[in-house]
């Protein structure tokens, strides 16, 4: 019975030292894959909220799928890719899409009360709204450093906002964006991305492997 018992805690040990391990070291994932991830809102890097007639998506974007994204989906120069991200400064970045409930009309045009609230809400989305957007980290209140309204000329049945904010020096913790609107009447929208998730992100794989 006791040599049963040496064995069951030898065995759970070692699962346990096999355990931390895979923590402490992301699994590396291909370009293709890499992306794939970020995007799978079952990894916790994309969340959605649905208030009122509108849908909000809120997409973290690591520096590595920024470069992913601009140099369509694939690594170009494995050697200044570090650079690149460099290039980027010390920023974290996401991406914030509004679309309309309905699918039939983007959220500038849906459910108009008058044909200048178009204009007024193109000119929110545009500069004012950068006021209204907050991320909170480790205590801290962070305002949105950069913001740049993707136009699609109404050909497509949404709004993405493109967000950066300051990344603190201790990046640990969950991470809350606040978003107070004042156009779209759905109030105070709010998503909360686990510390966990941020913390289990894959590497991605620079070079092929043989």
């Amino acid at each position: 019975m006791k040599t049963s018992i040496k064995s069951l805690l030898g065995a759970v040990l070692v699962a346990a030292l096999f355990a931390g391990f895979g923590c402490s070291a992301p699994e590396e994932l291909s370009p293709v894959d890499y992306r794939a991830w970020v995007e799978n809102p079952d990894n916790g890097l994309l969340a959605f909220r649905e208030l009122g007639n509108y849908r909000f998506e809120l997409q973290y974007r690591p520096k590595d799928y920024i470069l992913l994204k601009e140099n369509r989906g694939a690594v170009t120069d494995a050697a200044t890719w570090e650079a690149e991200k460099q290039s980027l400064g010390d920023l974290q970045y996401y991406s914030f899409k509004i679309s309309s409930l309905s699918g039939n009309a983007s959220p500038l045009e849906n459910e108009l009360q008058a044909p200048e609230e178009y204009y007024h809400r193109l000119a929110y989305l545009s500069n004012a709204v950068q006021e209204d957007l907050s991320l909170v980290q480790n205590g801290d209140t962070l305002p949105c450093r950069m913001l740049h309204l993707e136009r699609t000329y109404q050909l497509a049945p949404y709004s993405q906002l493109m967000l950066a904010f300051e990344a603190p020096p201790a990046d640990q913790g969950d991470r809350k964006l606040v978003f107070r609107d004042r156009v779209f009447g759905t109030g105070i929208v709010q998503f909360t991305l686990a510390a966990a998730d941020l913390a289990r992100q894959p590497q991605i794989q620079l070079t092929p492997k043989s």
